[in-house]
């Protein structure tokens, strides 16, 4: 199985700040609401494709929860 979601990457935080949405508009919608706030958080205007395969719900579990899940950036 396969889950794909769209991504606008915290420059500054962790990844737990990352916008995510399962469409790319409404990823830009959230990154636009942001800058439009005037927060000083800054966000990569790249917005990311991220697919992640998984074979059960326990696997998807598994793979969301594991230290880094494949995406840790340092």
């Amino acid at each position: 199985m396969k889950l794909v979601y769209w991504t606008a990457v915290c420059l500054e935080d962790s990844e737990a700040y990352d916008f995510r949405a399962k469409t790319r508009k409404e990823c830009k919608r959230l990154l636009e609401e942001h800058k439009a706030s005037g927060s000083k958080k800054m966000y990569s205007d790249n917005i990311e494709r991220i697919e992640v395969h998984y074979t059960s719900v326990f696997d998807l579990i598994d793979q969301v929860l594991s230290f880094g899940n494949g995406r840790r950036r340092y």
